[in-house]
């Protein structure tokens, strides 16, 4: 009967968990440097493509790299350690470079059809958890 008791309990306890999976914000995180060629003539690609689409669907972050020379990326020295540490979990070696949600490698050179499609397969998937952050002022 004991054990009767303690398996209803347990039933009741994770039949009253919630779970939700709701709609997934992309990220895209692109590796730039103010000192790379081939970056000036994508980098416009990419801001017109984030700027163009719903916040709420994807949000892009750049992390600013110290090569080519002369290595003085303003944005680079800023924030070294993130930078680095980002450059290391990818191990880029290149620039540009982009990846959407953590996965995805986007190739070079973007195009606004390539990053949609690329776009829209992250989209698909719902996200496992839904997070929801307020904001109070005072």
């Amino acid at each position: 009967m004991k054990q009767f008791y303690s398996i209803l309990i347990i039933a009741l306890l994770v039949s009253s968990i919630n779970t939700f999976s709701g709609d997934r914000t992309v990220i895209v995180e692109r590796f730039t440097s103010s000192t790379c060629g081939p970056c000036a003539s994508n980098n416009p690609i990419m801001d017109a493509f984030l700027t163009s689409q719903d916040v709420e669907k994807i949000q892009g972050i750049s992390f600013h790299m110290n090569w080519p020379s002369p290595g003085n990326d303003p944005f680079y020295l800023a924030n070294i350690g993130d930078n680095e540490a980002r450059r290391s979990y990818y191990g880029v070696n290149a620039i540009p470079q982009g990846y959407m949600d953590g996965s995805t490698l986007i190739p070079i050179p973007y195009n606004s059809g390539t990053l949609t499609s690329y776009m829209n397969t992250r989209l698909a998937i719902l996200s496992p958890i839904t997070l929801i952050v307020t904001e109070t002022i005072a």
